[in-house]
């Protein structure tokens, strides 16, 4: 029994696969084919704005998983409140909702918007 629950608090690393090494090369000429047709059917400044706009998305949405747990840890306990937001389908087509957060997380978004301008 020992043994058993040794085996199963060991934690779960990711490792890199042989396959997902060579999915690499391929994912890789996808993407500079994608920048290349970007480039050569819209002008530069469209490129760099598209491509402005998806990193300052991607930073405010690593900003606010970052900020959210860590202002829910050390903030007043009003942040832990869990906010439910309903989506718009039903519930036997859509499931339960989607949407669960935190007041932190909010706070937080505000935070990575302010940042990011």
């Amino acid at each position: 029994d020992d043994d058993d629950e040794e085996e199963e608090e060991r934690p779960q690393y990711e490792t890199l696969t042989s396959k997902d090494a060579m999915q690499f090369p391929l994912l890789g000429s996808a993407s500079l084919f994608g920048l290349y047709c970007a480039f050569k059917f819209f002008d530069k400044e469209t490129v760099n704005l598209i491509i402005s706009v998806y990193f300052s998305l991607v930073g405010v949405a690593a900003l606010t998983a970052t900020l959210g747990p860590t202002l829910e840890s050390v903030g007043p306990t009003f942040l832990a409140k869990e906010i439910r937001m309903k989506h718009f389908l039903p519930e036997s087509i859509g499931g339960k909702s989607p949407w669960v957060f935190n007041v932190s997380d909010i706070f937080a978004l505000m935070a990575g918007i302010a940042f990011n301008v």
